[in-house]
C-alpha cells in the first residue's frame, strides 16, 4: 500500500543519513529523513537555480498546461456503467493516440457522445458541468488521460485531452513556476531512483494483507 512505501522510504532514507554521518545519529527518524533528502538536493543539483534555461523554454513550448492557467480543454469521454469495466476499458486507453480513443469510445462508450468519438467540445469554469470539470484536473497537456471518475449519475467516465488552452501570461510570471515546478520533478526521479537502490541493498519485502490486518486493529494471525 502507499502508507507501507511512505513508512518503508522513511527509514531507509533515514538509515542511510546515519550511514552519510549527516545530523545526529540519535535524532528522530523524520529528521534524518529531511536530512538525507537535503543532501540530494545538494548532491545531484536539484535546486530551481539548477534547472537551466533550455529545459524551461522546453517546458513553456510543449506544455505550458503545467505551469499556466488552464482556461478550457478539449476532450474525448468514454462513460461506463460500472467501476469494474470502466478500469478494464481504461486499460485499453493507455497510450491510444486520438484517432484510437475515438474509434474505443464509438466501440465502448454508454453515452449519446460515442457517435462522435466522445467528442465533448471545451470544457471551462464558466459554461461546462462542474463535475466534468474537476474531473478533467488533471489533464494539463494534449494527450493527457485521466479517469474513471465517478458521475453523480453512478456512471464513470474517463476523459483524454484533445487540446488545451492556457491563459496568456508574460515569460516573467512563467518562468519561476516551470523553474520550480521542473526542480520538483527532477526531485521526485532522484528521491524514486534511491529509494529502488536503497532497497534492492537492503532486500526490502513487503508483507500488505499483514499490515491491512494490523491497521484494521487485527493480528495477521487472527489474534492469537
Amino acid at each position: 500500500t502507499d502508507a507501507v512505501d511512505a513508512a518503508i522510504r522513511v527509514e531507509l532514507f533515514a538509515a542511510e543519513a546515519r550511514r552519510r554521518g549527516l545530523g545526529d545519529r540519535r535524532a528522530r527518524t523524520a529528521v534524518l529523513n529531511q536530512a538525507l533528502i537535503a543532501d540530494e538536493r545538494a548532491r545531484q543539483r536539484l535546486a530551481p537555480a539548477d534547472v537551466t534555461d533550455p529545459a524551461i523554454d522546453a517546458l513553456l513550448q510543449a506544455t505550458p498546461g503545467r505551469v499556466a492557467k488552464i482556461e478550457g480543454v478539449h476532450v474525448r469521454a468514454i462513460y461506463l456503467a460500472d467501476a469494474a469495466t470502466a478500469e478494464a476499458v481504461y486499460a485499453q486507453a493507455v497510450g491510444l493516440d486520438d484517432a484510437g480513443f475515438a474509434a474505443l469510445a464509438r466501440a465502448r462508450s454508454q453515452d449519446p457522445s460515442a457517435a462522435n468519438g466522445g467528442d465533448l467540445g471545451v470544457l471551462d469554469d464558466d459554461h461546462s458541468p462542474i463535475e466534468l470539470v474537476r474531473a478533467a484536473t488533471p489533464l494539463a497537456e494534449a494527450g493527457a488521460l485521466t479517469g474513471p471518475v465517478a458521475l453523480a449519475d453512478r456512471r464513470f467516465v474517463i476523459l483524454r485531452a484533445v487540446a488545451v488552452s492556457v491563459r496568456p501570461e508574460p515569460p516573467e510570471q512563467l518562468r519561476p513556476r516551470a523553474r520550480e515546478y521542473l526542480a520538483r520533478q527532477a526531485e521526485v526521479v532522484a528521491l524514486d531512483a534511491l529509494a529502488a537502490q536503497l532497497e534492492r541493498a537492503h532486500r526490502v519485502r513487503r508483507f500488505p494483507d499483514a499490515f491491512a490486518a494490523l491497521t484494521a486493529g487485527a493480528t495477521p494471525d487472527g489474534g492469537r
